[in-house]
């Protein structure tokens, strides 16, 4: 069987959106869709995203995190985490934030939940065999 199994991170994914749908749905009742655009919580779901999957890392065979790039992998998921909770406190501490800045982490964020599958697939899969 050489086919991924996406389903364990589209899972994972789908449970980190839920809340996100159920918000969507409730602004858009209010007739107040562009609230959803200026909302801080995207990257924090990031952060909790990818801080799994940096957690699913240490629980990777020693042997196997010699192989390739495993190292790389683990420093560009620890600092999409960090970046994200920094994003996170930044919207926290800023009285005014530029609506640009909305804007990456709405990119941040689709493009996380995006890589997030692909890289939680192969975190499993290093875990599982």
């Amino acid at each position: 069987m050489n086919n991924p199994k996406y389903s364990s991170a589209i899972t994972d994914a789908l449970f980190i959106l839920l809340p996100f749908f159920v918000l969507f749905l409730i602004k858009f009742m209010q007739s107040d869709i562009y609230a959803m655009f200026r909302l801080s919580d995207y990257s924090l779901a990031i952060s909790i995203m990818y801080g799994q999957l940096l957690g699913k890392t240490l629980s990777v065979h020693e042997r196997k995190k010699k192989d390739g790039n495993f190292q790389l992998f683990q420093v560009i998921v620890f600092i999409v985490s960090i970046l994200s909770i920094v994003l996170y406190a930044g919207f926290q501490l800023v009285v005014k934030v530029p609506d640009f800045v909305y804007t990456t982490q709405l990119i941040i964020f689709v493009l996380g939940v995006f890589f997030y599958i692909p890289i939680g697939t192969l975190v499993n899969k290093l875990i599982d065999k």
